[in-house]
């Protein structure tokens, strides 16, 4: 919840297209992250995750939800569901939070964020002085069958995969099979991480993978298809065959910075299998799912009883991915099935041994070398924040159509574990993180509480405006309440006023700073990141357009394995368009040069999906994959046209049998 890949205010995960090519969004107004992993980010030094912004849904939103129509077909009007229900459970209910609140701030309705966020269903499990105080489900596992959502419901804990993987590297550590400090390439057999010799060091290390230091390239994985030919783990180690993610290369000195890297624990995985003589899911069932009576748990790709009822769907945007969900052979980095239960199970394993009540599964001076910070913001598989009696350890996750979040203070019995099989669970299960931490009074997890002050209008109006850089375009306006952001098409998030030029962003807590318009008869020149994120100026835009035509461009994404198989055309000047043969279900893709240095636009994190013939969609230099979701297949023409606006604009629409462009 309140880490990130990048910086320790959220946890984040892997993501979903060919990563080299895009860098997933997360519920932060701005991040800006150092990254190098593919094409377009080599020639960057740092890249701009935007996330979505967030407003209260609409009762009638709710009405039209995927999950209001289970509970009409139920015939029941109380909230889909089982397990314990109590009055934290029932408080819970009415008592979600954004993470910064001004004064008279009133809480969300879970059933309202929700329908807000597409997420169709949400498993919660609290651990209270050191037991599991209550777990419970809400809505349903699958909109197509309105089957209700348990305490036992499985879903794809995505890149909390890391942390037990990193669990299990300690175990054979401790066991003498495997080394935390020597070169990775003396436990692997058969395969060989290259060395480029320009680099000093030039090995990499197991303390270094489960750090994200090891200078690794491949962000996260986006999956397969449940009925998709699916890589070997070499194959996918060396982007080969019918692997769609990168190889996994050293691309900077390891153990100089922090770089989130899925590719590593994919290297650790190899490594474990190789130590252990055993398959990477027997040897967590052996090791640690077992003794910790992890029943629900398993890392099994996909799972081997896929008849059973209580396996959770994966939804993007409300709807459910086809097949039900993506297979992850990439098992370390993210593909362990389980439940809030299940995973609470393992952080109260890590607080017993880390308080030295019980030696449990790992010895207390592993764990707490675990818990070490080993760059910041992070330890040994998993993130970390505060310290002495609120430090905080913890891992978020996001698969195809799965988020989920878990946090635990490490001296205390308290934690807690969210899992959701919505696109935008990860959000929610923040706000959900919140309201728990109300009721359990941890106030370090608590939102932040404010008191805004008036600015006048005249100096309101001179913040408005369009801001731009690498990677993301912010519209600020303004209306009688004060200042609002927006991101694409997203819905507008309040700026709360903490002086007449310094603002929070209500949902990230992140304060910025306008410039150059302290009188309020001159716009201002840019706003400045001061609290939540790296320091960054976003410089306001003064009508500067994109130019294209400066190199050849393509259409590159899911539907050619991002090859640059589908040029672009101009057909007047700076107006391009292609046409393109495609099939039905959810496409990926972004327009970019043949190096993805010169050109590459995509979309704002907040942008939704995309259909044919829908409003035209505004392209940032550095953006994010475009995502399209077909009803049908065809021939379809794309159109970019970058003649008037500042930002170039994409028409999609579908075309009728042989028509040509004109």
């Amino acid at each position: 919840m309140y880490f990130d890949h990048c910086f320790p205010n959220r946890l984040t995960d892997t993501a979903r297209a060919p990563i080299g090519h895009y860098v997933r969004s997360h519920s932060c107004f701005i991040n800006l992250c150092a990254q190098s992993a593919g094409p377009s980010w080599a020639q960057r030094t740092h890249q701009l995750i935007v996330g979505v912004l967030l407003t209260l849904c609409s009762v009638n939103a709710w009405a039209q939800s995927p999950v209001q129509k289970c509970m009409d077909r139920a015939g029941s009007k109380t909230q889909l569901g089982t397990g314990d229900n109590n009055a934290h459970t029932r408080k819970l209910e009415a008592n979600l939070w954004p993470r910064v609140v001004a004064q008279n701030g009133k809480p969300f309705r879970l059933r309202e964020r929700m329908s807000y966020f597409a997420v169709p269903g949400v498993s919660v499990a609290v651990i209270h002085q050191g037991k599991i105080d209550w777990a419970r489900g809400w809505g349903v596992r699958d909109v197509a069958n309105c089957a209700p959502v348990t305490k036992d419901t499985r879903f794809q804990a995505a890149s909390i995969s890391k942390a037990v993987t990193a669990m299990l590297v300690m175990r054979l550590i401790e066991k003498g099979t495997l080394s935390l400090d020597t070169d990775i390439n003396q436990s692997l057999r058969g395969w060989q991480l290259p060395k480029p010799g320009e680099l000093e060091p030039n090995f990499v290390t197991l303390r270094q993978i489960l750090s994200h230091t090891a200078g690794l390239t491949v962000h996260g994985f986006p999956g397969y298809p449940i009925d998709a030919p699916r890589p070997g783990i070499r194959q996918i180690l060396d982007g080969i065959a019918s692997a769609n993610s990168p190889a996994v290369r050293i691309d900077h000195a390891p153990g100089s910075r922090f770089q989130y890297s899925g590719g590593g624990y994919t290297i650790a995985q190899l490594a474990l299998e190789q130590a252990s003589e055993k398959r990477f899911p027997q040897l967590a069932v052996d090791e640690l799912l077992r003794p910790l009576r992890m029943k629900d748990s398993g890392f099994e790709q996909p799972p081997a009883n896929l008849a059973s009822d209580g396996i959770a769907a994966a939804h993007v945007q409300g709807r459910p991915v086809r097949g039900g969900f993506h297979v992850y052979p990439e098992l370390a980095a993210a593909g362990l099935w389980s439940t809030p239960g299940d995973l609470a199970r393992v952080l109260m394993d890590v607080q017993q041994a880390f308080s030295g009540k019980s030696k449990r599964r790992l010895s207390t001076a592993t764990v707490r070398r675990m818990l070490t910070p080993q760059t910041v913001g992070w330890g040994l598989g998993f993130a970390l924040q505060g310290d002495g009696d609120a430090l905080r350890f913890g891992h978020d996750g996001v698969n195809e159509g799965f988020e989920s979040s878990m946090v635990a203070y490490a001296a205390k019995g308290e934690g807690v574990v969210v899992m959701t099989n919505g696109q935008r669970g990860g959000q929610l299960a923040d706000e959900i993180i919140r309201g728990i931490a109300l009721d359990y009074a941890w106030s370090e997890l608590a939102p932040r509480r404010i008191t805004e002050v008036a600015v006048p209008h005249p100096l309101n109006e001179a913040h408005a405006g369009s801001y731009d850089a690498p990677g993301i375009h912010v519209s600020i306006e303004h209306d009688v309440a004060g200042l609002l952001a927006r991101i694409g098409g997203a819905n507008s998030e309040r700026l709360l006023a903490l002086s007449p030029t310094r603002f929070i962003s209500q949902s990230s807590g992140i304060v910025i700073e306008f410039e150059g318009s302290g009188d309020g008869k001159s716009p201002s020149t840019g706003f400045r990141i001061l609290e939540g994120s790296a320091p960054v100026l976003v410089p306001r835009n003064n009508g500067k357009p994109v130019l294209l035509g400066v190199t050849s461009i393509f259409l590159r994404g899911s539907m050619n394995d991002w090859s640059t198989a589908t040029p672009v055309k101009e057909i007047s000047p700076q107006v391009f368009a292609v046409e393109i043969e495609l099939e039905a279900g959810n496409h990926e893709f972004k327009l970019a040069s043949e190096d993805w240095g010169a050109v590459d636009l995509g979309v704002t994190g907040a942008a939704p999906d995309f259909d044919a013939d829908s409003t035209p969609i505004a392209l940032v230099p550095g953006g994010m994959n475009i995502r399209l979701s077909l009803k049908q297949a065809g021939k379809y023409r794309f159109v970019v046209d970058g003649s008037m606006e500042v930002l170039p604009i994409l028409r999609i629409s579908s075309l009728p049998p042989r028509s040509k462009i004109e």
